[in-house]
């Protein structure tokens, strides 16, 4: 894997002299979103303003963005896979490790003031390699996971990393392997570690834990070898690896979850309290923790497990229905409440209380389950035809973001998304309180989506897989051949009062000052409380007085909202 430099290859060097002969663009760097005739870098309208930016990048074959994550600092990294080639920003490019129809790897950086930073490579010139999930340490350093040689049964096979040594698949006769890799923050990879089984493996994610302790999860048939130990399951159904090392690649954790109608490919990780792990996924028949064990009820169904940081499960919990329900992703909030989004195709229970209903086809569904492992509540989402959440995000408002697919226009709430034809990325949030607060499509006339989201100053960023031409809030993108990936950066000021959603705690009310006299979370200008004592401004005679007290019989005789010991004068 090296980048792109003048002369590197023939072919490529005709390659993209024919297209610049034909006027199409190398890549799209969209900073300039459009707002009717207005720029609205800097532009607020009374009534709603947008600030929005996308960024694509791409070859003539297809490639997959797979996974993003956003640092603390506020870069945004990417990662997936490319064919032969790919292209970025205004000179930059990779050219895959066995060139013409190679599938090889990628991680990419795009800077704070959204531009692209660098981009990364590596893989194998005897199969398809590919980074499935992506996250940061607490030093801001990245580490992915992934696969590597896939497709070269009965041929050897090596993963190449620049500056790194290679390393084989297991065997000849494996199907390929997985890696886990660290990188720092200027592309330099640090280290790779291998492992893997006979057959296919699938990465189902990544994720870095408060402490820097690093978790996988994985699927496998046959026996997988994971730092000198074997996990073995059977060769027809897919088990699940749940896999962790420390900050420097040393394995101190390997665990079995088995199946007998076998896992499928959808879950997550995602950091619970107390150094624990909530773990997702999707599931067919029976699942064994060990001791615990779920069935479902019909064919696919979501599960949830609580994971100890000894290995073992505090609890699991399924929910589904008759149909197929698919687990995508998961985020926790500040009381450490865990909220899954996914799919179903049919009626689906979350618990005993809770039953939801698709419109149409295939609806998406967001859900939330508390620490104790009890179901808080779900609902679905969606029209007539083809809809699911693929990521998700909490802010620290405990507002949901949510990016997935919509196949047709439908109303999610009072917001009426419409539908550029094919299938069309959907951006939604929802408030804590489980109203929807806004909600939109992104596209073009094929199909596009959305694959993962994270947040920048409470404000989303997401990655999408688009074809064609492909608009995310105004901001035009063209793919320079089958599929090419764009990442959206949305943030609006609903209320046009320059602070954006994410950021605002009067979101439907302009507040520029954004008061908040009693520190809930909420500003002044939309509580009815203002003061927090318990009693609504219209009851209070002091509205705007003390805080940190409540009122009742005892601080506030005559029930008038004005603390006896200090501002109350009758």
């Amino acid at each position: 894997m090296q980048k792109w430099t003048a002369g590197i290859s023939i072919w490529i060097a005709l390659l993209i002299s024919s297209v610049s002969l034909l006027g199409l663009p190398l890549f799209s760097e969209n900073n300039d979103a459009q707002f009717g005739e207005q720029n609205i870098d800097e532009i607020y309208s009374s009534a709603r303003s947008s600030l929005s930016w996308s960024l694509s990048a791409g070859g003539f074959d297809y490639d997959e963005i797979l996974d993003l994550v956003v640092s603390g600092n506020g870069e945004t990294y990417v990662a997936g896979k490319f064919t032969s080639a790919i292209s970025y920003g205004d000179e930059g490019g990779l050219q895959a490790t066995g060139m013409a129809n190679d599938v090889d790897f990628f991680v990419g950086k795009i800077s704070t003031n959204n531009t692209w930073d660098w981009i990364v490579g590596g893989g194998s010139s005897g199969g398809e390699d590919s980074i499935n999930a992506i996250d940061i340490t607490p030093e801001g350093e990245i580490v992915v996971s992934g696969l590597f040689c896939m497709g070269s049964v009965g041929n050897a096979c090596q993963l190449e990393i620049s500056g790194l040594t290679a390393t084989s698949k297991g065997a000849d006769e494996n199907e390929g392997n997985a890696f886990i890799a660290k990188l720092d923050q200027n592309g330099s990879w640090q280290w790779v570690e291998t492992f893997g089984s006979d057959f296919d493996e699938t990465i189902i994610d990544i994720a870095v834990d408060t402490f820097g302790d690093i978790y996988i999860s994985a699927l496998h048939r046959g026996m997988m070898s994971v730092g000198g130990n074997d996990l073995v399951a059977g060769e027809e159904e897919t088990s699940m690896a749940y896999l962790r090392m420390d900050e420097n690649g040393t394995w101190d954790l390997v665990k079995q979850i088995m199946s007998s109608g076998g896992i499928e490919p959808f879950g997550a990780i995602c950091e619970a309290p107390g150094g624990n792990m909530y773990l997702i996924g999707t599931y067919m028949t029976e699942l064994l923790f060990d001791p615990d064990m779920v069935e479902s009820v019909g064919m696919a169904d979501v599960f949830v497990a609580l994971m100890l940081n000894n290995g073992s499960s505090s609890w699991v919990r399924s929910a589904g229905g008759l149909g197929d329900d698919f687990a995508k992703d998961c985020d926790t909030n500040s009381t450490g409440a865990l909220t899954i989004v996914g799919s179903i195709d049919n009626s689906a229970n979350f618990g005993n209380e809770t039953n939801i209903t698709p419109s149409g086809w295939i609806d998406a569904f967001i859900a939330t389950i508390d620490y104790n492992g009890n179901w808080v509540g779900a609902e679905a989402v969606g029209g007539v035809g083809w809809e699911e959440f693929n990521g998700v995000k909490m802010t620290s408002n405990d507002e949901t973001i949510v990016v997935g697919r919509m196949g047709n226009a439908f109303n999610l709430s009072q917001f009426p998304l419409t539908s550029a034809g094919g299938s069309d990325t959907l951006l939604a949030q929802r408030g804590e309180n489980g109203s929807w607060q806004w909600a939109l499509s992104g596209g073009g006339p094929n199909d596009d989506f959305g694959v993962s989201v994270d947040l920048r100053d409470n404000a989303p960023i997401s990655a999408n897989s688009f074809s064609g031409t492909a608009s995310f809030s105004g901001a035009e993108n063209t793919s320079q051949g089958d599929t090419d990936f764009a990442i959206w950066g949305y943030a609006q000021d609903v209320d046009g009062d320059g602070i954006t959603d994410g950021e605002d705690n009067c979101l439907q009310t302009s507040n520029p000052d954004q008061s908040d006299l009693d520190l809930d979370g909420e500003g002044d200008a939309c509580e009815d409380d203002t003061d927090g004592d318990g009693l609504m401004n219209g009851d209070d005679d002091c509205p705007i007085g003390q805080t940190g007290w409540f009122s009742n019989s005892q601080s506030d005789h005559d029930g008038d909202g004005c603390l006896d010991a200090a501002e109350d004068l009758d």
